[in-house]
């Protein structure tokens, strides 16, 4: 039986064998078409594939728990009247009566990250940032490895700590895992036990930790009060167990221990607790506390779009061709139809060359995503896997795409050429010139909008980054240096006095948080209303700060040395002056923990948080000895004067001098605005480009359609100037006309995205001409290039053969 087979399986490989030569000896006629096509659409592919993967990665945040779908954490959620705050921290003693007394909770750990910690063993110190402390069960809920040491003991007693290799091998120069366990170490003056060697977190962790410390040894940790709200907290759920569940339970657990919880809404606060997914911490988070910078689902949506719109953009460019040039193999047709070709073989010849051409494309993408993996990755700042492009799931997609898309851009040209009579078609009746195809136009006008829309979207992204820049913030982050340590200082009055003997130095001043870090929340009432509480941001600073970081002062003075009633009293920002009172508040009183405080000045409103917030009410109260050192320098040699400081605090501390500059701690609330904006230009030159790609191969195509027209016209008198105005205006016409299909879409897209901004550029007219001049002079560049090639042709050369 299978003999019977094999005459025609001959036949077919013959056939077949007989397609692919046509195809190549087509595509090496026409080497500068082919070029052009693979081209556009293997960096259309590159690039929508480089998106792909670091949409992938993103999606993937904290997925590697095997627990993840079960795991949830506690978010607070205040209100005040029309103040609001969101933070990742609830009462220490929250998880242990949640997992006693709430039903469906099989584990509730807590965690919570210091300030930089003074790390030491033997004669090496440095300060770590990222030391975390957390509850026993720890290695229960997430699945963090030890590579050394028992996870169920690892953490069950004080003074406790798990090192990551990096940190094992810094402080005890050994890899000997093993060895380590049961050394000492030292962490802000008290000695603890390394019990375990952990593998450091996966790069997609909404957090990333240098060792791991048992929570017992701090005094958080051991807090059984009700009062403050600063830990971290998870919960493991029971199978089948909804969070609704638990969190209906929350406010009952809470009132049995605190019973002045239930009074609050009396007071004007209100206090209930959420929870996030861990899986949606990471797009989908915007508290207070968090961990670490994290992602935002929109921009996922921005990229999934840009990514749609350069492989659309790509395909159009390679149906174009694909279709403008199949009009010049008419002949080719006629003769093959005359011979007895039938539709079919038509329809599998000019498939077969665009799935040819695809798959080529592909193959090249790849490539070319290989070479940029890693600048992409610099480009990003993440750690990127590209193990999803080398999947079964991946290549099959790969697959699917080479067939779809050679299919899409084959059958067009098949079926109508196949629709012609050989009469007609070897007389050349195809050949019916660009102007009238409606497709070719509808295509190249879409083209052009995508890539306007992207021009106009990386011109505001831009403007809203340098507005971010430059905006005043109410006061002045220049030439000031923050000593992140103060601390570890003996005298911070000594080390002040002998600063300000520096030339370098204009002056001094503390705080106990550093501005853009985050605020503690207070709750407040005033003399006029006693029964309503409203949250305050609270900031606790020494008697210089406000003058050292040139805080405009409204109303009265600034606190002052020279009254000791100033220990009792408050400066407010603008807004919570507002906030607080309908009149005036210099001189009135505000109650903060029951205890009396006096406005003796008010501030003008500054940015103390991202400018994706608006200014909110904040009350500086009088502190001395913080932790956290302004230094405003002389503009000049910062080098010297970074010394000359350096030199003085040695002289005041035993420890490393750990500082920054202000204007960087603000530059780099808007890292991602960066980053977004980088990408937005790269992308929109790539789409840029395989745009131009196609108009160029298109106006090549119109040339040599119209190549007779243009000669007749040379020798009648026409100069090159008429002939490249004559050539250029019908991709003008559809350039302006893409103009104005993409300048709503564009708005749309970017007011939707400055939503997201309390404080936003305005997006006035001269934006969206600016991107349409470029996108028009950039279309007749090209195109102009062309038509000057065309117009220089010899007549002699097109009319001989008539």
């Amino acid at each position: 039986m299978l003999a019977c087979y094999w005459p025609n399986t001959g036949k077919h490989i013959i056939m077949l064998a007989n397609l692919f030569k046509v195809a190549f000896r087509n595509f090496y006629r026409e080497k500068f078409y082919t070029l052009l096509n693979v081209s556009g659409l293997a960096i259309g592919l590159a690039v929508s594939l480089l998106i792909a993967v670091y949409i992938i990665n993103e999606l993937g945040y904290d997925r590697y728990h095997s627990k993840a779908g079960r795991i949830y954490r506690l978010i607070s959620h205040l209100e005040t009247g029309s103040n609001v705050f969101d933070g990742n921290a609830v009462f220490p003693p929250l998880a242990a009566a949640l997992k006693s007394e709430a039903p469906g909770i099989e584990y509730a750990v807590r965690q919570s990250q210091p300030n930089n910690l003074l790390v030491k063993a033997g004669d090496i110190a440095f300060y770590e940032e990222n030391i975390y402390f957390v509850d026993p069960d720890y290695f229960k809920v997430f699945d963090f490895d030890l590579l050394a040491g028992d996870p169920s003991t690892a953490l069950g007693h004080r003074y406790k700590v798990v090192l990551t290799p990096a940190l094992a091998e810094k402080y005890f120069h050994s890899t000997d895992w093993q060895a380590l366990v049961g050394r000492s170490i030292q962490m802000d003056n008290d000695d603890y036990q390394v019990t375990g060697i952990v593998a450091p977190a996966p790069a997609a962790t909404h957090f990333h930790y240098a060792a791991l410390a048992s929570m017992e040894s701090t005094s958080t940790g051991r807090d059984l009060s009700w009062g403050g709200m600063n830990v971290g907290t998870y919960l493991l759920l029971k199978e089948g167990v909804s969070i609704d569940e638990v969190l209906g339970k929350v406010p009952e657990v809470i009132e049995s221990h605190n019973p002045g919880f239930k009074d609050l809404p009396k007071q004007g606060i209100v206090l209930n607790f959420k929870a996030q997914a861990l899986t949606d911490i990471h797009l989908h988070s915007n508290v207070q506390g968090d961990y670490e910078p994290n992602g935002d689902i929109k921009t996922i949506y921005l990229f999934g779009i840009i990514a749609l719109v350069v492989i659309v953009l790509a395909a159009v460019n390679f149906v174009n061709l694909t279709t403008a040039r199949s009009a010049n193999r008419a002949k080719e047709v006629g003769v093959r139809k005359v011979l007895g070709s039938g539709t079919h073989q038509l329809i599998r010849q000019f498939t077969l060359e665009a799935i040819i051409l695809v798959a080529v494309s592909t193959l090249v993408a790849l490539g070319l995503t290989e070479l940029a993996r890693v600048p992409f990755a610099m480009l990003t700042g993440k750690e990127l896997s590209f193990a999803f492009l080398l999947s079964p799931v991946g290549i099959g997609l790969l697959l699917l795409l080479v067939v779809l898309l050679g299919i899409l851009a084959g059958s067009y040209p098949s079926l109508f050429m196949a629709g012609q009579r050989p009469s007609e078609v070897l007389k050349g009746k195809t050949r019916s010139g660009y102007r009238n195809s409606r497709l070719r136009n509808g295509l190249v006008a879409l083209q052009f909008a995508i890539s306007i829309i992207l021009i106009t979207s990386t011109l505001i992204v831009k403007r809203q980054l340098e507005f971010m820049r430059s905006k005043k913030l109410g006061f002045d982050k220049e030439n000031v240096l923050v000593v992140k340590n103060g601390w570890r200082l003996d005298s911070h009055q000594s080390f002040y006095d002998d600063l300000g003997q520096l030339p370098a130095v204009q002056s001094v001043g503390g705080s106990r948080i550093r501005l853009f870090s985050g605020f503690d929340g207070t709750v407040a009432v005033t003399e006029e209303d006693r029964e309503t509480g409203k949250l305050l941001s609270n900031m606790s600073v020494d008697h210089d700060f406000i003058p050292t970081l040139k805080f405009e002062i409204l109303e009265g003075r600034n606190f002052s040395r020279d009254f000791v009633s100033d220990s009792s009293g408050i400066i407010l920002n603008k807004e919570a002056a507002e906030f607080l009172f309908k009149g005036g508040a210099l001189g009135k009183k505000v109650y903060i923990n029951d205890s009396a405080s006096t406005v003796i000045g008010i501030v003008e409103n500054f940015n103390f948080q991202s400018l994706k917030s608006e200014v909110t009410p904040l009350v500086f109260t009088l502190g001395k000895n913080e932790p956290n050192i302004y230094v405003r320098l002389n503009p000049g040699d910062f080098g010297k004067s970074i010394a000359e400081v350096k030199s003085v605090w040695s002289k005041h501390a035993d420890v490393a001098f750990d500082y920054s500059f202000f204007d960087d701690e603000y530059n780099n609330l808007f890292i991602e605005e960066v980053k977004i904006g980088t990408l937005f230009s790269v992308f929109t030159g790539l789409a840029l480009f395989i745009a131009c790609l196609g108009l160029l191969g298109l106006a090549a195509y119109m040339g040599e359609q119209r190549n007779k027209e243009l000669s007749i016209r040379k020798v009648l008198g026409a100069t090159m100037g008429q002939i490249v105005v004559l050539m250029s205006k019908d991709f003008l016409r559809l350039v302006v006309f893409a103009s104005i299909l993409a300048f709503p879409v564009a708005y749309y897209m970017m007011d939707t995205w400055l939503k997201g901004y309390a404080y936003r550029v305005p997006m006035d007219a001269t934006l969206f001409a600016l991107s349409g001049f470029i996108a028009i002079t950039v279309a007749l560049l090209t195109v102009g290039f062309q038509s000057i090639k065309s117009a220089w042709t010899n007549p002699v050369d097109a009319l001989k053969n008539e």
